[in-house]
């Protein structure tokens, strides 16, 4: 797990997508990620920091006064399996580039 964490933390340092004020593992390259996807502790820790993602665009916008989406629904069996097929369909993206198209796939509430 450390050795995980480890490349994880070298990778988004190095990662294009951190000069675009994005943090943790959404600034690290999906060419980095994709080798750690069966690794169970690296899965908690990218569902993780997708749930927080997506908390977050929900917050903004109730914040601005704008509805939320339900993630009452949301699956991390779900999310993984769309991130990896992102990932595997452009590398060089980051993986915050596979996680938030899919905040519109949850249903918007007011």
């Amino acid at each position: 797990m450390r050795t995980v964490a480890a490349a994880v933390i070298v990778a988004s340092i190095a990662s294009p997508a951190a000069s675009q004020n994005v943090a943790g593992l959404g600034a690290v390259l999906c060419r980095e990620v994709l080798p750690h996807m069966d690794s169970k502790p690296f899965q908690s820790q990218l569902f993780a920091w997708a749930t927080g993602f997506l908390t977050g665009i929900n917050m903004n916008n109730q914040a601005n006064g704008q509805g939320y989406r339900d993630f009452s629904t949301m699956k991390m069996d779900i999310i993984l399996g769309e991130v990896r097929a992102a990932c595997a369909r452009n590398p060089d993206l980051p993986v915050i580039s596979a996680i938030e198209p899919m905040y519109q796939q949850f249903p918007a509430r007011k």
